[in-house]
């Protein structure tokens, strides 16, 4: 096991285990309550993660229509990917789903993702796609700048059973230096919003990435505020997904995605500015003035993490986006399994007509087992991106992650014990037992 030590305003410490999610006060007492139900499901569970290989029986599918976009974000890794003018034949949907039927079984399948480029220059091929897998105990979830929103899609989300979750990407108020137009000064893309907004199986929300172009996490969640306030939405309806620009660049020769990330001084002047907000987000429970967010309400954030700690609950170590988990595939419209929607053809690991004999190439899961072995955050930032980065890239990611996760295991620690918490030694491989 390895310990983290941290200290309460009142002086007193605790030990964080990072390994079995864990609490123990100085005498080496564990503080957090007994699981709700039996651990054995996460043994089960973790022979599932931290692998290479896939199964015809996934539980998610990430589906890549094509790279094609009609705008050009700065930051984007995938821009440059392939031709921008690219548009997917007929006979690949059709095909595709028939491939889908010969050769997996769906009974688990609870989730299915489509990802482009900009999925809804798709369109067609998304109709017959979300056609075939609708079911009412399922979900879509589609990423979206959302400039081609037009009457015909709220017509057709009014009929699937499954849930449908809409991400807009939209950069607030680094929208239009950053990705392109800004359509929420169109009136008609903003009706089309707030029509899906009123659909009762659609949930949508906006995602913006946190660069070290666009960071104020106040000037952002303000500029949605205003816009809900201002054409008549519920704000308490409404959430922000805020995603850390990550650096991407594999190759030397590159240099995108890694002049976006936060870094160095800037790094640090964020660290205080994040963990400020977060303290006046969680407190504003009446949302009176900040919307829902990821950091606070989201399976990894504050609330959930802090319920995690109190019931003892493991978190399995599989990678934030599946890669690395047996029961999640990404396969793109032509029938390839990937390493991710969001990778070029290099990473196509095989085809779904053998999926379980595919090996997914271009991932480094060994470092969660050497550098991330005593990290304290190891157990939310699940050791980032899995693509196999150089290690200056890796590194610069590492940093980044231990600021974003730090805080949210921090305040969910105050949350916990209601109260300032510090970090105080990271490493330790037993407790400094006080026995008086």
């Amino acid at each position: 096991m390895t310990y983290t030590k941290f200290e309460l305003a009142s002086g007193q410490h605790f030990y964080y285990d990072s390994h079995n999610n864990r609490i123990y006060n100085s005498k080496a007492e564990q503080l957090n309550l007994p699981p709700l139900k039996s651990l054995n499901w996460y043994e089960a569970e973790e022979k599932n993660h931290g692998v290479t290989y896939k199964v015809n029986n996934p539980i998610a599918i990430r589906i890549l229509l094509g790279h094609a976009c009609n705008y050009n974000c700065t930051y984007c890794m995938q821009k440059d990917i392939g031709n921008p003018a690219e548009r997917p034949q007929s006979i690949y949907t059709e095909t595709f789903i028939e491939n889908i039927k010969r050769n997996l079984n769906l009974e688990r399948l609870n989730r299915v993702e489509l990802w482009g480029g900009e999925p809804f220059l798709y369109w067609k091929d998304m109709v017959e796609i979300m056609k075939f897998f609708d079911a009412p105990d399922r979900e879509f979830f589609i990423s979206t700048n959302g400039s081609p929103f037009v009457q015909k899609h709220v017509d057709f989300f009014k009929s699937p059973q499954s849930k449908v979750l809409i991400s807009l990407s939209h950069d607030a108020v680094g929208q239009e230096k950053l990705r392109g137009e800004d359509i929420l000064f169109k009136p008609k893309k903003v009706e089309i919003i707030k029509q899906l907004i009123d659909l009762s199986n659609v949930g949508l929300g906006f995602s913006t990435v946190i660069s070290n172009e666009n960071h104020d996490l106040y000037a952002i969640n303000d500029y949605f505020f205003d816009f809900c306030k201002n054409n008549h939405i519920d704000p308490k309806r409404m959430k922000i997904t805020f995603i850390p620009a990550k650096n991407y660049d594999v190759h030397d020769t590159e240099m995108a995605s890694s002049n976006y990330i936060l870094r160095g001084e800037k790094l640090k002047e964020f660290a205080s500015h994040l963990f400020e907000f977060t303290d006046k987000s969680l407190k504003d429970v009446e949302r009176s003035r900040f919307l829902k967010n990821n950091i606070i309400y989201s399976p990894e954030g504050v609330i959930e993490y802090a319920m995690f700690l109190k019931r003892a609950t493991p978190i399995t170590t599989k990678s934030g986006c599946g890669a690395d988990s047996n029961d999640v595939l990404s396969v793109d419209i032509q029938g390839n399994v990937r390493l991710c929607p969001h990778t070029d053809g290099s990473f196509i690991a095989g085809r779904l007509e053998e999926v379980t004999k595919v090996e997914i190439k271009g991932m480094d899961i060994l470092r969660k087992k050497t550098h991330c072995m005593k990290c304290p955050v190891k157990r939310l930032c699940r050791s980032s991106c899995p693509i196999k980065f150089p290690d200056h890239v890796f590194y610069s990611n590492c940093a980044l992650e231990k600021v974003w996760w730090g805080n949210i295991q921090l305040h969910a620690l105050q949350m916990l014990f209601d109260q300032k918490v510090t970090m105080k030694e990271v490493g330790l491989d037993e407790i400094e037992q006080v026995t008086d």
